[in-house]
């Protein structure tokens, strides 16, 4: 409920909702667009501060009386002591500033973009180095297994060269032999 001062009478939450709230956003909107007002440049502001006593007191009344040859009542009501003084020699300065410069906008863009295309290159360098290796790895593996068939057929040969071990020999073997094939160690062969 709003607070209505004097008599008048109160609005019940409806007659609020249909009357008041649409009247009083219609004058915030023509407020706001008419008030063109800005901050000033500069404004110089001088705080005031007022204190009061009963001047004369009964002795600078009698002084004040010969002084200037008028009565005391006239002293009383018409005789003002003031004093003009800086309570504090300090002043203030507000500046306003943009919340975020152009420049700032900029260098931060250029920052993000530096950081998402550094990433970015190192990524696709990741990937080279990684494809690299890989290469590097299978053409390893593919002449290493070369040079094992060559040293492989190098190791078969004929069994000319291998001396007859017939003769270390102690015991008899019973291993019936074949005319049609040979001796054992040509089988073996």
């Amino acid at each position: 409920m709003v607070h209505m001062p004097g008599d008048a009478s109160y609005c019940t939450p409806e007659q609020y909702k249909d009357c008041a709230e649409p009247a009083l956003a219609k004058l915030s909107a023509v407020e706001s667009s008419n008030c063109m007002c800005r901050t000033p440049c500069n404004m110089t502001r001088y705080n005031k501060e007022l204190s009061m006593v009963k001047i004369p007191s009964k002795t600078s009344a009698r002084y004040l009386q010969k002084k200037f040859n008028k009565s005391e009542k006239y002293i009383t009501d018409n005789i003002l002591v003031l004093d003009v003084f800086f309570e504090a020699l300090n002043y203030e300065t507000i500046e306003q500033k943009k919340a975020y410069e152009v420049a700032g906008l900029l260098g931060d863009i250029g920052g993000q973009m530096g950081l998402f295309i550094g990433a970015s290159i190192l990524t696709i360098l990741e990937l080279f180095d990684y494809a690299y290796e890989v290469v590097k790895d299978r053409l390893l593996d593919l002449l290493s297994r070369e040079e094992e068939d060559e040293s492989h057929a190098e190791d078969v040969s004929s069994c000319d060269p291998v001396a007859n071990h017939s003769e270390s020999i102690s015991h008899t073997v019973t291993v019936p032999l074949q005319t049609t094939l040979g001796t054992l160690e040509e089988i073996a062969c």
